[in-house]
């Protein structure tokens, strides 16, 4: 007989009074030696959801060296499993207990300890089963022998036993019995509770929580079958027994699960019922009941998230993991994780930030048994890298996936990759050789998922496992159309629409309307598709096909706007815009067309639904087709748009639809139709608003790949632009239709080269008024300092924390912008595309008297046709002609002069005798800018696409044909009439300008310029040019001309001796890169490599030999562009610190150094000269192509010797600001190079440029 103050500990324990009870426990623990009320008391603290302090409480049972009873030992299995996630020792064990003390013993047998093992049994294998453990073994009773449990229980009156085993029969049972047991139970204790005026006895008291929280139990099954009104009774009913009972906190739960339930919620104010849980989550919190709060804040994240309060989502997310730690449940801490993740996914643009968290969270479990867990973050990896166009990453993790050792249900084995028919169908890119064969096998596959999906042995969740295969496997079917045939595709799509409505027909009906809407609307792309496929001058045919495309559609809408299926609702809608737009065009895409408007409406109301229950990406795509469709209209003149607010209230909407329905409009003359602007927006209007929208979107999408290693950063961005080039193309279109030169230019300007300027920023560069304005505002430093420090906080984290911790830091940027100042200052940070009016600026940064003129030239191809821009710092005058020359004809021009046969790099390009007039061939590439920039002035070029591949400084400017080859020494070229530097963007010219601003004006150096420049001239020349054999020894003679060069360079400069041959390593090359104003290489650039990372110098090594496979291992010798963005390489101890550059000016005398990799169908530039200028270059000058070793060396000679000349004018001048311009003596080498014997071919001077800043 328990005494006095146990009984009191476990009353107060059956109320909810866990600290009353756990003080009373504890001070009958203290009077008693056996171990039966310590594990009591743990399994107490298991109810808490306190797993951590359970498990140490029947620990000390053990160090005490008490004999640990049978109950508590698979307590503590459960303990174990869920705080250390090790289920292999904890199933063994409780296996074993479960054999001994539970297996062969019979109902009539069963004590409450009996009932309590076998619960906490069922859960582990229950847990370890959802983790992917191999579970099949363990021994498990029948449902036979559960409903026999349940019964004996219930006949002998235990009624606690009786809901504990109703509860584990639920969980297994087929859907049509999961709650007969609760029911029946739920009967039994309504007819023996106690009437309103009968004092309650403890037994009693106990009966009554109980029905209580059996009434809850069922709701959570009775909503899934749409019995609401069922489950608003069950919660009427459980609070008036909590209440009634005294009870702690029930009536507060049932507070939640109105909450959580459909249409059982609360229809309270979404602010009130946000209050109400917080008072819920702090009374579980003051009764110690950890698992109540979890559930409190699930509750309040599920609120927040639905109403897009991303500042509460974060905010909760951050007590579920203080509560977490307090709980010691691993598992739940994990998945709980992976949650927030997901989530975040889908409402923001983290798609970067999620790898990486997603990769430490694997780390962090890869020695656990979790093997699920583990297979569904490789699954995301893999999936987000894909997104990202990291191709090697995601096959690194779909490696491990497939490595995973995890036991996969068979009807879930489709998702995860362990469907071997799914696999084969999805990989399929050709037609099958044997289409009867094929169609067999899919029937037998059909009635293989109807088997093992069969409602009767399943529940519901598997069952819809079944149905979303059928309807992956019809959109394979549908993506496959074009190599399988119109017919034999149709044939499959309905074989698998037929299998899947007997699956969906047995459905509980809350569920079918989803799965229907599915099927429909793979019916209506069937339609489409057939639409798209009939001959084009089918008119008829096609637009019936589409009609009736187009009402499956809206039979579909409908379906999942009731289903409450948002997402889903948003791509048919799309789908629908696709019908109505197709139907216009072939109708002649009339001006006054309601089809138009019924396309635009559903693309506004997509992009509605998906930007709060739609990815980034997806919001993006919608934005872009909105874009898309706009400019249709504004290229057809279509007069559609929306209501001005002004007239909204006026009637003028109602009169004009009603005219428009009934055909006045057309009747109307042609002066009022005129007048049309006057009470709508235009399409133009709209178009820009669209471009508005889906740019901010990218930039979103940017920010976030921002959070990437530097280069991987890169190669991402690279992969958005490629994925976003047609909202650029559109939008110059647009603004040239317009006639709006500006917004053309400023466009142009956020498309190029985005990925470098974002690591560009130029953040460390703080102008003195800008930072004078944040000092002289409290609230802006107050801001920064809590920036800093958010960001230090979020260094020193790691995984799901530093997730958080970001997400923090984004939420307090936020905040930061709203700062005017602060604003300016992120925007400086992010590499926020450059304007005219800082363009303008960058002449006062040092100031000069006599200053050129500076042009800024970029040229963009939109609609098939090259276009030049050019406005100049003095004047805001936006020029922007038409090239005479097609894209076509550049091409074929790239192809004749600068390729082989095999379409491979030509190695000597323009050096023969037709090579000058090639030139002449460029004519049209730069007349509009001979036509509009005058003689003398500068120019800084930014190509575009293809034309990067183009010399264009090199294009003949005046003179014509001569048979005289030195007649082309006096023609005058681009360089020759205008000094010249290139850049990738105008934003990415602007930052070096301002870098190499900042730099001369830095407390290290004393005077502007320096009176003396540091140099460092580096040489390594090892190797045999590529196209010599391995063996010869021609080519050492070039080594000693390399290396006199580079001497004579170091002599003639007054710099340190030159540094040449095997002594220069990685080491040499960084040091010198860190320490010197000018750095000088000559040698070997290897770009043998498809992967322009490893693109780069060649340096020397100790031993070296010239032997194929000392060859093979010179990879190591490579300082590539990858050492320049990341401390991280292949090699670590190469690259084990990260390169930072002081110096302000890098030559490259290197064979093909200044070639750029440039993004197909984007302007996104990745090579050694970008790597250079990320780690603090300001100038590079190299070579296009190749260069002979009798070029290089000249061109290094008078670049050099001009140099010298330069520094001396400028230490001399009073003017302590004078500049020494780079462009202007890569000029000058080049007029000398171009009329000298040797190096008068193109070949010879014509692949050297300067990328940056055009001055010293």
């Amino acid at each position: 007989m328990p005494s006095p103050t146990v009984r009191e500990a476990q009353r107060l324990r059956n109320l909810g009074f866990y600290p009353q009870a756990e003080v009373k426990f504890r001070e009958a623990i203290a009077g008693e030696d056996g171990s039966l009320l310590r594990v009591e008391f743990a399994s107490m603290l298991m109810e808490q959801g306190i797993v951590k302090v359970c498990r140490e409480e029947l620990q000390k049972i053990r160090e005490t060296g008490m004999e640990m009873p049978a109950i508590g030992e698979m307590l503590l299995c459960g303990a174990n499993a869920f705080g250390n996630l090790a289920y292999s020792e904890s199933l063994s064990t409780a296996r074993a207990l479960y054999t001994s003390h539970l297996q062969d013993r019979r109902p009539e047998e069963y004590e409450k300890s009996h009932v309590s093992m076998l619960t906490n049994y069922l859960s582990l294998v229950g847990s370890a089963a959802l983790c992917g453990v191999d579970t099949t073994s363990e021994p498990l009773p029948s449902l036979g022998f559960l409903h026999s449990l349940f019964d004996h229980f219930l006949h002998e009156k235990i009624f606690f036993n009786a809901y504990s085993i109703a509860q584990e029969y639920a969980s297994r049972a087929v859907p049509s019995k999961a709650t007969l047991l609760l029911e029946e139970l739920l009967a039994v204790l309504g007819s023996n509770r106690p009437g309103k005026d009968i004092d309650l006895d403890d037994k009693a008291l106990n009966n009554i929580v109980l029905e209580a929280d059996v009434a809850c139990e069922l709701v959570d099954w009775l909503r899934s079958g749409n019995r609401f009104k069922e489950c608003r009774s069950l919660l009427d009913t459980a609070v008036q027994l909590y209440t009634r009972a005294g009870h702690a906190y029930g009536a507060s739960m049932v507070k939640l699960y109105r909450v959580k339930f459909g249409p059982a919620r609360s229809a309270k104010p979404l602010q009130r019922q946000r209050g109400d849980i917080r008072t819920i989550k702090e009374q579980f919190q003051k009764l110690q009941y950890l698992g109540g709060v979890q559930q409190a804040l699930v509750t309040l994240h599920e609120l927040a998230q639905a109403e897009r309060d991303l500042e509460l989502v974060l905010a909760v997310e951050l007590e579920m993991r203080e509560n977490g730690k307090l709980r010691g449940n691993r598992l739940d801490g994990f998945l709980q994780a992976s949650l927030n993740i997901k989530y975040w996914t889908t409402s923001s643009s983290v798609t970067a930030q999620m790898l990486q968290t997603c990769e430490e969270l694997y780390r962090d479990i890869v020695d656990v048994e979790v093997p699920a867990v583990r297979l569904l973050l490789a699954k995301d990896l893999v999936d987000g890298y894909k997104s990202i166009g990291d191709t090697a990453r995601a096959a690194h993790w779909q490696t491990l996936v497939e490595q995973e050792p995890v036991v996969v249900p068979i009807e879930q084995q489709f998702l995860l990759g362990r469907d071997h028919f799914f696999q084969s169908l999805a990989r399929q890119t050709s037609p099958p050789l044997d289409p009867d064969l094929e169609l067999g096998e899919l029937h037998q596959e059909l009635k293989r998922i109807e088997w093992y999906t069969d409602p009767e042995s399943l529940i519901p969740k598997n069952l819809h496992f079944g149905i979303m295969k059928v309807i992956l496997m019809t959109d394979h079917y549908l993506l496959q159309e074009g190599f399988r045939g119109l017919d034999a595709c149709e044939v499959r799509v309905k074989a698998c629409l037929d299998s899947s409505d007997r699956l969906i027909s047995v459905l509980p009906e809350n569920d079918k309307l989803h799965w229907r809407a599915q099927a429909v609307q793979r019916q209506a792309r069937m339609q489409s598709t057939r639409a798209m496929r009939q001959p084009s001058d089918q008119i008829p045919a096609i637009l019936g096909l589409l009609l009736e495309a187009t009402k499956q559609y809206g039979i579909a809408l409908a379906m999942y706007r009731k289903a409450g299926s948002k997402f889903e609702a948003a791509m048919v809608l799309q789908n629908l815009q696709t019908c109505y737009r197709m139907t216009w065009q072939l109708q002649g895409r009339q001006q006054h067309s309601p089809l138009f408007g019924k396309a635009v409406h559903s693309l506004e109301e997509a992009a509605r639904t998906l930007a709060t229950h739609g990815t980034i990406a997806a919001q993006r795509t919608t934005k872009s087709f909105l874009l898309d469709i706009w400019y249709d209209g504004l290229f057809h003149n279509v007069q559609y748009g929306k209501l001005r607010p002004l007239w909204k209230v006026s009637g003028v909407g109602i009169v004009y639809a009603i005219g428009r329905l009934v055909g006045l409009w057309q009747c109307l003359p042609q002066r009022l139709r005129n007048l049309w602007p006057i009470f709508f927006s235009t399409p133009y209007e709209e178009s820009i608003k669209a471009l508005e929208q889906t740019e901010a979107l990218i930039d979103e999408q940017r920010q976030d790949l921002s959070s990437l290693p530097s280069q991987e950063a890169i190669k991402a961005k690279q992969h958005l632009r490629k994925n976003v080039t047609k909202v650029f193309q559109t939008a110059a279109v647009i603004f040239g239709l317009a006639g709006q030169n500006k917004l053309l230019w400023e466009s142009i300007q956020r498309s190029k080269a985005r990925s470098v300027s974002d690591l560009l920023g130029i953040g460390d560069h703080i102008s003195a008024d800008l930072m004078e304005r944040i000092n002289a505002d409290p609230d802006a430093v107050s801001l920064l300092e809590a920036e800093k420090l958010l960001g230090q906080h979020m260094e020193n984290t790691a995984g799901i924390e530093k997730f958080t911790a970001r997400r923090q830091l984004d939420q307090h940027r936020q905040r930061m912008r709203k700062n005017t100042a602060l604003a300016e200052l992120l925007e400086l940070r992010e590499g926020k595309p450059v304007n005219w009016e800082r363009l303008r600026k960058i002449k006062t940064i040092d100031t000069q008297p006599k200053s050129r003129a500076t042009w800024f030239i970029d040229w963009i191809i939109a609609e098939g046709s090259i276009f030049v821009s050019a406005i100049s710092d003095q004047q805001e005058e936006y020029h922007i002609p038409r090239v005479a020359m097609t894209v076509d004809a550049v091409r074929e021009w790239i192809n004749n002069h600068m390729m082989d046969a095999s379409k491979k790099p030509l190695k000597e390009p323009l050096n023969t005798s037709n090579s000058l007039p090639a030139l002449i061939q460029l004519r049209p590439l730069v007349a509009p800018i001979t036509a509009i920039v005058p003689e003398g002035d500068r120019l800084v070029l930014c190509p575009t696409d293809i034309l990067h591949r183009v010399p264009l400084h090199a294009a003949i400017t005046r003179g014509e044909m001569a048979d005289d080859e030195d007649e082309w020494k006096r023609w005058q070229t681009l360089m020759e009439r205008n000094p010249l530097v290139y850049t990738s963007s105008m934003t990415i010219y602007e930052q070096t300008m301002v870098r190499r601003a900042a730099r001369r004006r830095s407390p290290d150096t004393t005077d502007t310029p320096p009176a003396v420049l540091r140099g460092a001239v580096l040489g390594v020349y090892e190797d045999p040019p590529p196209e010599e054999p391995l063996a010869s020894t021609s080519w050492t003679w070039g080594r000693d001309e390399v290396y006199a060069s580079c001497n004579s360079i170091s002599s003639l400069m007054g710099w340190p001796p030159a540094r040449c041959g095997n002594t220069v390593r990685h080491a040499q090359f960084r040091d010198a890169l860190a320490a010197a104003d000018i750095l000088y290489f000559c040698g070997h650039f290897d770009y043998q490599s498809d992967n322009v990372l490893e693109h780069g110098m060649i340096l020397g090594k100790e031993a070296l030999d010239t032997t194929q496979d000392n060859q093979e291992q010179a990879r190591e010798r490579i300082f590539t562009t990858s050492d320049f963005f990341s401390n991280t390489s292949p090699n670590p101890p190469l690259s084990s610190t990260p390169t930072r550059i002081n110096a302000s000016h890098v030559s490259l005398i290197a064979c093909g150094s200044a070639r750029q990799a440039i993004q197909p169908e984007g302007d996104e530039p990745l090579g050694v000269v970008t790597g250079l200028l990320y780690a603090g270059a300001t100038s590079v000058t190299g070579t296009m192509w190749p260069t002979a070793v009798g070029a290089g060396r000249e061109f290094s000679r008078l670049f050099y010797r001009q140099l010298e000349e330069a520094q001396a004018k400028a230490n001399a001048s009073r003017e302590r600001e004078e500049k020494i311009d780079m462009a202007v003596l890569l000029q000058k080498t080049v007029w000398k190079m171009k009329r000298s014997a040797e190096t008068s071919r193109p070949y010879s001077w014509a692949g050297f440029v300067l990328h940056g800043s055009w001055c010293l």
